[in-house]
């Protein structure tokens, strides 16, 4: 194949992801206070209802929140025709009133974390940050019943009314969520981003652009996981061709951040 006609391949396959996954979908900063709640009504289903991460006796609104909501910034992904939350997640940065104060993995896994090669790196702390809480909701997740249809918390969704187009694009929105998460570490000017991930993530990231280095040795934090580092700019670098019009895409919804 010619280089001219591969690049024009490219182009094509970039832009029908996007087109495709903004027909269904929508990726908006969750500012207000209704659209947190959607967060975390989300949260709580994944969270506390499907993987018992989270005591449910300790929410009883419904809604899974904790002391870190208040310095994270937000994003919900909504299925545009129905309005249901298809997923979320949310980028937390250092608290602006006192940039030594822990996040949560230092606070909750430091026992698990290289420090030595930490304290080599020397990260300025405002340009730091942790992504967490990142959630499908079991609605837009490739699963089948017995009779064929597809397996929700709600029940079987019917397909006239999510039809086979649209079930091609729910592998994308965890993808779209990786995607805000490093639109977000641009946006703010927070290049360092750590994750507590189960070790099968980020192998699984790697296949579109995604390398991170493990910081830390596996622990027990909401199941086995374990510290790692991601570097935007080696993300953008990487990012496979065919999803970059999809980053522009989330970046600029996003927007409101910077």
């Amino acid at each position: 194949m010619k280089p001219s006609t591969l690049t024009t391949q490219r182009r094509t396959e970039s832009f029908d992801i996007a087109e495709h996954f903004q027909r269904y979908f929508a990726v908006s900063p969750a500012t207000t206070t209704a659209l947190k709640h959607e967060v975390y009504r989300l949260r709580y289903d994944v969270y506390c209802t499907e993987f018992n991460y989270e005591p449910q006796e300790n929410f009883p609104d419904g809604m899974e929140r904790d002391e870190y909501d208040s310095q994270a910034l937000h994003v919900l992904v909504q299925h545009k025709t129905t309005g249901l939350a298809a997923g979320c997640t949310r980028l937390i940065t250092t608290d602006p009133s006192n940039s030594a104060a822990p996040l949560p993995f230092e606070k909750y896994c430091k026992d698990s974390l290289n420090l030595d090669y930490l304290n080599e790196l020397n990260l300025p702390r405002q340009c730091i940050c942790e992504a967490s809480r990142l959630s499908v909701s079991k609605n837009f997740r490739r699963r089948h019943g017995r009779d064929g249809k597809l397996e929700t918390y709600y029940g079987n969704i019917e397909s006239s009314e999510f039809g086979q187009h649209e079930q091609r694009t729910f592998p994308f929105i965890s993808v779209s969520i990786s995607l805000a998460t490093t639109a977000l570490t641009e946006l703010t000017g927070r290049p360092y981003m750590f994750a507590m991930m189960e070790p099968s993530l980020p192998r699984l990231l790697h296949r579109i652009g995604y390398d991170f280095e493990q910081v830390g040795k596996t622990t027990d934090y909401h199941g086995k996981r374990a510290a790692y580092l991601q570097e935007t700019n080696a993300v953008l670098q990487n990012l496979r061709p065919e999803l970059r019009d999809l980053y522009y895409t989330i970046r600029e919804s996003l927007g409101e951040f910077a």
